[in-house]
């Protein structure tokens, strides 16, 4: 029967590798909440499973996010829902957001936790061959983002990168999938929508939102989340965060 896997135990394996190799007490791999933890689980993942850019920083593919999750975790349930699918003039395919859902429990004991991830894929940011397959798309986006979350990783997947720029114009409104979006995702994060963009922004309607301030907006709640994963909040985020709870 093979060993289950743990955080402990992987770290544990490590280190005791490390001394063998140096002779010297090395220092312990990172733990989720220091820094260094997003290149450790990196470090783990096979080279097939990371797609190096030029410029060398390195993307997890999804399918590879998932292998090194079920070292620490097993997967209770992992289901994927269709938040919008819609046309917009002029586009020849469609855009999709999809929102992903996974439970999972700790290998080495614990309860049972739920993380979620949004993805949306269209026109203006797929290349051409994925086109036909936005909601296919999506979806991977969305799983990527929820493994990522799940990890506590400060890292895109290779998936959730674009060779197509995102152009935004200072007038242009926000679109009604990013309406469902927005929404989709604060309540993933416990956090009421007419407070978030009141809060700074003055705005009373999500419909008089721009989409650069949606995009903002999007940013942050991504990097508030990752932050109340980690544990490592500002004060000053966790002030905001808590002026914005639902």
């Amino acid at each position: 029967m093979s060993e289950e896997f743990s955080l402990k135990n992987i770290m544990d394996e490590v280190v005791s590798e490390d001394l063998t190799k140096t002779g010297s007490e090395d220092k312990p791999h990172p733990l989720p909440t220091e820094e260094g933890w997003t290149e450790y689980i990196l470090s783990l993942m096979d080279e097939n499973d990371i797609f190096l850019t030029d410029n060398g920083k390195k993307y997890p593919t999804v399918a590879g996010l998932r292998k090194v999750l079920t070292k620490f975790y097993t997967i209770i349930s992992s289901t994927s829902r269709v938040a919008s699918v819609y046309t917009l003039p002029g586009d020849p395919y469609p855009t999709s957001t999809v929102e992903h859902t996974i439970v999972v429990v700790p290998n080495d004991g614990g309860a049972h936790t739920t993380w979620s991830g949004c993805g949306t894929v269209g026109p203006f940011n797929q290349q051409n061959n994925d086109l036909p397959y936005p909601t296919e798309c999506a979806e991977t986006k969305a799983k990527g983002r929820a493994y990522t979350n799940l990890l506590g990783l400060n890292v895109c997947t290779k998936d959730e990168i674009t060779t197509k720029p995102l152009t935004v114009k200072s007038s242009d409104k926000i679109s009604i999938a990013q309406i469902k979006k927005l929404q989709t995702f604060c309540k993933t994060v416990d956090v009421d929508v007419g407070k978030l963009i009141k809060s700074g922004r003055g705005y009373s309607k999500v419909e008089d939102v721009s989409a650069k301030d949606y995009h903002e907006m999007f940013d942050y709640l991504n990097k508030l989340q990752q932050g109340m994963h980690n544990k490592n909040l500002s004060p000053k985020d966790e002030a905001f965060l808590q002026s914005i709870k639902a």
